[in-house]
């Protein structure tokens, strides 16, 4: 793994994302990465766009807001187009 790793998890809400970015976070943190990570999303309970951002590090990870996607997991098209500009030539993209 590289040094330092941007992840996002995207969609609408109510599909679950918020609870997997915990869960990989306390995965990642439980294989002795640095973790910082952050959460949007919108007043409604469900059906608003949803985000969470993981910055993953062997060293610290301090600040948790992306620049530049590695890996992205979208649930919804909404989410796709707002995560585009962060996208790496490299990255990984997960869609349903």
């Amino acid at each position: 793994m590289k040094e330092t790793v941007e992840i996002r998890l995207s969609g609408s809400g109510g599909q679950g994302l918020m609870l997997a970015a915990g869960i990989l976070s306390g995965a990642l943190v439980g294989e002795g990465r640095s973790v910082a990570q952050s959460q949007s999303y919108e007043p409604t309970s469900r059906g608003g766009l949803s985000r969470s951002d993981l910055v993953v590090s062997d060293g610290v990870a301090d600040y948790p807001l992306v620049s530049g996607l590695d890996f992205l997991v979208v649930l919804d098209q909404v989410a796709v187009s707002e995560s585009a500009s962060l996208i790496r030539d490299d990255a990984i993209v997960i869609t349903d």
